[in-house]
């Protein structure tokens, strides 16, 4: 069971690792708000819904990420430098890049107070597969709708659920403890 501490130190993550890492230079256009969702703007088709997974032995979050392929959005994930399709792989990498960075920032701010914490790859999951979260009936389901000042939008649903009992806060005052890339072998 997740604790009331436990939940809001969740979000908490989650919400400071969207703004750290969409928006690297703190320049304050990054808007994060909780429990609302934004407009789908196109066909399923053209989404991007990226999963990746937290867990330890207490815990698992389960991370999606709804990108659309609109050029606001397109022009935030793209290297503009480079003369790309929009769409295709470079796409799918930037938007799991994206995800990827996000998460691993929790994952490693998780992993101070719970050491065996680990996480997924980043898996794509076709876009209506998001509706179907419910359905695990997790205990802690948040939804977070970003935007950005150059006008970039996306949706990321948070679902978590704990083997036992799950208490903890954060130390909003500790400094983080960087990595330098180094990789973990397990």
């Amino acid at each position: 069971m997740l604790s009331a501490r436990a939940v809001a130190a969740i979000e908490r993550l989650f919400e400071r690792s969207i703004v750290e890492n969409v928006d690297p230079q703190r320049l304050g256009g990054c808007r994060v708000l909780r429990d609302e969702s934004i407009e789908s703007g196109g066909p399923d088709e053209a989404r991007r819904l990226v999963a990746v997974g937290i867990s330890s032995y207490l815990f698992r979050i389960v991370a999606l990420f709804d990108f659309g392929t609109d050029p606001a959005t397109l022009d935030h994930l793209l290297d503009p430098s480079k003369a790309q399709a929009p769409g295709g792989q470079m796409l799918d990498d930037a938007c799991a890049e994206l995800a990827n960075m996000i998460c691993g920032s929790v994952n490693r701010t998780l992993a101070q107070s719970f050491r065996h914490s680990g996480m997924s790859t980043p898996a794509f999951l076709e876009s209506g597969c998001s509706q179907f979260v419910g359905m695990l009936r997790p205990e802690l389901r948040r939804s977070f709708a970003v935007s950005t000042a150059g006008g970039m939008r996306f949706q990321l649903t948070v679902a978590s659920s704990a083997y036992g009992s799950v208490d903890f806060d954060l130390d909003d005052e500790a400094p983080e403890d960087h990595c330098a890339g180094e990789l973990e072998l397990f």
